[in-house]
């Protein structure tokens, strides 16, 4: 009798390189997918510092420097329980500038801009955000809109709504829009600000889905249909922060059309109301 048995062949070297190459592509994507859910974390619990990089300034020197520029120094109450520390100097006529600032900025930082206001006549209140030097709380959209309407109800129990002109420059621009959109001032204007701050965060972060994680967006394209009062756009042609294709969509969204003036050669941080032909536009707007 023949005994007939079965045979086995084992792996070829090209299956088992292809096996080991299938392992380890697999195992790679599921570290980079782990990187990328983890980046995504960290971003979302990073935004508001992200968004809201307050400087650290001490009290003290604000004090000394606003005896030094000639402010008197005001502390105002938010409806949510929040203490905001500003300037408030008083000019000659009856106009006054309300001053929103870029993110990592404050009261006291720009003396100069102060001075420009002050020597054509108008008054001027710079009030630092919630979570900024001297104000109390933590910053976000919805607090930093609360913060500009308790100084908006501020300066209303001394000038006439006509009579105030706001200023927003960067984070400022949308602070100041919202404002603009909810109250009826005399006039509007945006310095190097943004079309929307989701679009801010897309331009810095494409590979991330801002449009889903972002909290604090800053929608001003939305709200400047709503806004009645003349407005003035200045936007710095070298400005790689927010880039110069925010000002347009921006200004296509206004139902009355803004002026738009282009600063050749400047940043996003460098002074834009110092050129002469924007200067005497801002000027007789605020006049």
């Amino acid at each position: 009798m023949t005994l007939v048995g079965t045979t086995t062949t084992s792996p070829s070297t090209e299956d088992r390189t292809l096996e080991e190459l299938s392992r380890w592509l697999l195992g790679s994507v599921g570290t980079l997918a782990a990187m990328y859910v983890f980046i995504l974390a960290t971003m979302f619990v990073l935004e508001p510092k992200l968004v809201f990089p307050a400087p650290r300034l001490d009290l003290a020197w604000l004090s000394q420097e606003a005896a030094l520029s000639g402010a008197e120094e005001v502390s105002l109450s938010t409806p949510d329980g929040q203490e905001l520390y500003g300037w408030w100097m008083p000019g000659e006529g009856p106009r006054t500038v309300l001053f929103f600032s870029g993110n990592a900025t404050s009261v006291g930082l720009d003396p100069m801009s102060y001075a420009r206001w002050k020597n054509e006549g108008l008054s001027v209140l710079h009030v630092n955000y919630r979570g900024y030097p001297g104000s109390t709380g933590a910053p976000s959209e919805e607090g930093l809109r609360t913060d500009a309407l308790t100084a908006w109800n501020w300066l209303r129990e001394r000038h006439a709504a006509q009579d105030i002109i706001l200023v927003g420059q960067s984070l400022g621009g949308g602070v100041a829009i919202g404002l603009a959109a909810q109250e009826s001032p005399g006039g509007l204007v945006l310095l190097a600000t943004y079309s929307t701050a989701v679009q801010v965060a897309r331009d810095s972060y494409p590979w991330l889905p801002v449009g889903l994680l972002m909290r604090n967006r800053f929608e001003s394209t939305a709200l400047a249909p709503q806004v009645r009062c003349p407005t003035v756009i200045v936007h710095g042609r070298q400005d790689t922060l927010i880039g110069t294709h925010h000002p347009p969509t921006l200004a296509a969204a206004f139902e009355n059309p803004p002026d738009l003036y282009w600063v050749e050669g400047a940043g996003h941080n460098d002074p834009l109301l110092t050129d002469p032909t924007v200067w005497g536009a801002v000027l007789a707007l605020a006049r």
